[in-house]
């Protein structure tokens, strides 16, 4: 249940989580039922058309003739909600397979265009002196940012310094 996850709050309980979650949940569910009802009343019978051949035949002569009808049955709940179900599930599959197939051939050329290529001595060097450097800044900025009173800049500046440590901590490990 993806409304469990959405509901949480820190200064919350877990039961309250819980109680969110389900309520959202029955509401769907109601939601949904609501909808297979009304479109199984109003829409909830199989239309099959076919053609039938009659034959007439007589002493002196035979004669076939046909027409085209339509057979109307009217299907079982569950047949009918099966089918909605096969609806949305391959609705649901051509929206992500249209976007995966879109995105992996982009994933594989970002691969391919930062894929790790060996340093010399010199650059590796070079490169570790840069990180030294950035990594003394950030530990002067980040005694600056604790010195700060409690307020929404520093809770900007602590965001802003938590991505810059992220970026130089990956950049060590490619360095490895």
């Amino acid at each position: 249940f993806i409304f469990y996850y959405e509901s949480y709050e820190e200064e919350k309980g877990c039961c309250n989580q819980a109680i969110t979650a389900t309520v959202y949940t029955s509401i769907l569910i109601v939601a949904f039922g609501v909808l297979v009802a009304v479109l199984y009343v109003t829409v909830g019978e199989a239309e099959i058309d076919y053609t039938l051949f009659t034959n007439t035949a007589s002493a002196a002569s035979s004669a076939q003739t046909s027409s085209s009808q339509v057979l109307s049955i009217k299907v079982s709940v569950i047949v009918y909600l099966i089918a909605i179900l096969a609806l949305v599930g391959w609705a649901v599959f051509l929206l992500f397979a249209g976007v995966g197939l879109v995105a992996l051939p982009m994933d594989l050329i970002n691969a391919f265009r930062k894929r790790v290529v060996k340093l010399s001595k010199q650059e590796r060097d070079e490169k570790h002196r840069d990180l030294n450097q950035r990594i003394k800044a950030l530990l002067d900025s980040g005694k600056e940012i604790n010195k700060m009173e409690e307020g929404s800049k520093k809770r900007k500046l602590k965001r802003m310094f938590n991505s810059a440590v992220f970026l130089v901590t990956k950049e060590f490990e490619d360095l490895k």
